[in-house]
């Protein structure tokens, strides 16, 4: 949000302020409001002005030193004020002063809805999801296109399954934080209207009956069972190449009549408009997690991601030159601070337990080592956690349970202390890995970081050689770390390993192998997952 012609004061944290709003000339796409009063020092003393017809919030905060803050609606989103923009003060605007401004006409409510979730740079859509990296499982890594509404099902029932056990505890998919199903591609009925391929000529999508006979059943029971439900739009199997407005608008209506909890919205058809979709969702007034499956063409900035999530790459392989390829996507989003909580970078879903998927051949599968290395990386990058192995298959999952419910590396990926996690040491020597068909050249070794808080920090040494080698880490070398006598923690053997000064060396680590500990000052709390 933009304030326009404000006085010399403004306002306190908490302050009710009224305001009329309207969409912004300079920046389309992003509210203005005008006319604000009520803040503190005006009539109203920070308790609102009581003027009729004005919308009102509440100030969150506000930086005097950056110009920036927020007013909190009482829808719970908030909009921003760029004071440096559109003030035009002759003095610097600061806490405790009152605003004010001119009188323009204000949005309806449905206008408002549909643009507020663009009004806040540097943070993702505010409907408030995935202020941590989203977790659950979907269909197309494993399954491809071979789905219906009974696998599915079944599918819900193993997330709620509490067949194995986290330390004597017997311990669902979903109690790790894996609550969410998805489903790719499948259920579209590709026979489409005369001009268009799943929609028909109004626009309406067309579900396969035959393999989804009440897609609004199926979201039921995986309410019921304490599960979201995800679903899947402009996708590849019969993909839309000319659209119509209709197609967004009935796409959505669909969405919220089957009753989905959170889309996903691939690159493969022409509907490429992202702040379309998310006005439209948003002003539906149901909260839905948006992923933006764009391959990294469309990528955020430090003020528009109007999705929770975005992929930085494209498909992974069961492979793992093909994970390693795509962990690097991620790198220029940490270091830019552009993966951040409610806009996460997302190298694309989790191998973890699947083989010979729709790549066929390009889907060899993953070594246990190879798995869990994997993990540990999509882990510390704060990535998004989606499962898509076969769940209800018991000798797949007793093989890699012990990786997917290691609730120590997954506190590490839903923690966040100002940085997702990025590479901060790397080996001069290089290894060519075959990724997806042809090749990727690599460092030896790769050392990764992500602060914790606290003082701790979290490391993954991965080996991405085809032999075994010592890693040495100088504690030097970890960005932010405050001691050189650290107390190390192995997150895989779940034990601290004792005070090291200098550096610690994680010895014979195999071929694809990993280490991954948390490094701390010794008076510094333990890490609570």
């Amino acid at each position: 949000m933009e304030l326009g012609s404000l006085s010399k004061d403004l306002f306190n944290e908490d302050d009710i302020v009224q305001f009329d709003m309207e969409e912004s000339k300079v920046k389309p796409g992003q509210m203005q409001a005008i006319n604000v009063s009520g803040g503190t020092g005006q009539p109203g003393g920070g308790k609102g002005s009581g003027k009729p017809g004005a919308n009102q919030g509440t100030v969150k905060n506000f930086r005097e030193d950056k110009g920036f803050g927020f007013i909190t609606l009482s829808d719970g989103s908030d909009l921003f004020m760029h004071i440096k923009v559109a003030a035009q003060n002759e003095e610097p605007l600061g806490a405790g002063k009152p605003a004010s401004g001119q009188r323009r006409p204000s949005m309806s409510r449905s206008q408002l809805l549909a643009l507020a979730i663009f009004a806040t740079p540097g943070m993702a859509i505010d409907n408030g999801l995935g202020r941590t990296p989203p977790m659950g499982w979907r269909s197309w890594n494993l399954f491809g296109n071979n789905t219906n509404q009974t696998f599915l099902q079944a599918i819900m029932d193993g997330m709620v399954s509490k067949k194995r056990s986290v330390d004597g505890t017997p311990t669902s998919l979903c109690d790790l934080g894996y609550c969410n199903v998805g489903l790719d591609e499948g259920w579209e009925d590709c026979t489409g209207g005369h001009q268009f391929h799943y929609h028909d000529d109004s626009g309406k999508p067309l579900v396969w009956l035959a393999r989804f006979p009440n897609i609004t059943s199926m979201t039921e029971h995986a309410h019921r069972l304490g599960l979201t439900a995800g679903w899947y739009l402009n996708g590849c199997t019969c993909p839309e190449k000319e659209v119509i407005d209709s197609m967004y608008d009935k796409d959505v209506a669909a969405l919220v009549a089957f009753g989905f909890d959170a889309i996903k919205l691939d690159n493969c058809g022409a509907q490429h408009d992202l702040d379309k979709w998310a006005g439209l969702i948003n002003a539906t007034g149901r909260r839905v997690m948006i992923e933006n499956c764009h391959w990294g063409k469309t990528v955020p900035t430090e003020t528009w991601c109007p999705w929770n999530f975005f992929r930085t790459s494209g498909d992974v392989r069961a492979s793992y030159g093909s994970v390693v390829a795509n962990l690097q996507t991620t790198v220029q989003w940490a270091q830019r601070n552009l993966s951040r909580p409610g806009c996460w970078a997302y190298p694309d879903m989790l191998e973890v337990g699947c083989k010979h998927g729709p790549g066929g051949d390009r889907d060899p599968g993953l070594s246990y080592q190879e798995a869990r290395s994997h993990f540990s990386a999509w882990s510390i990058v704060s990535s998004p956690l989606t499962l898509s192995m076969d769940i209800n298959d018991d000798e797949v999952m007793n093989a890699v349970w012990g990786i997917v419910s290691n609730k120590e590396v997954i506190a590490v990926n839903q923690a966040y202390a100002g940085h997702s996690g990025s590479p901060f040491k790397q080996s001069a020597s290089q290894v060519t890995l075959k990724d997806d068909g042809h090749y990727v050249t690599v460092p030896t070794w790769q050392f990764f970081y992500k602060p914790l808080g606290g003082g701790r920090i979290a490391v993954l040494l991965m080996n991405h050689d085809q032999t075994s080698h010592d890693l040495v880490l100088s504690f030097k070398d970890v960005p932010g770390l405050a001691c050189q006598k650290c107390t190390v923690r192995c997150l895989y053997a779940h034990r601290d390993l004792g005070e090291h000064e200098h550096s610690f060396t994680a010895q014979a680590v195999q071929s694809h192998d990993s280490r991954m500990f948390i490094l701390m000052p010794a008076q510094a709390q333990a890490f609570v997952v």
